[in-house]
């Protein structure tokens, strides 16, 4: 699927808000039935969720 496939590249360009929307999309379309989706959806996540939890300090 090539919205994995961007979340991958947007994730190794270090735009991890964007990647995640791809990921979140990707996962969902499968169902949350593909492991490797779902990896590359979570790593997204931490990343977001991180990046927001710090701005906020």
């Amino acid at each position: 699927m090539y919205a994995d496939t961007y979340a991958y590249i947007l994730y190794n360009m270090d735009d991890y808000k964007n990647g995640y929307q791809y990921a979140k999309e990707a996962a969902a379309i499968n169902e949350f039935k593909n492991a490797e989706y779902n990896e590359r959806y979570c790593q997204l996540l931490v990343k977001v969720t991180t990046l927001h939890w710090l701005k906020k300090k």
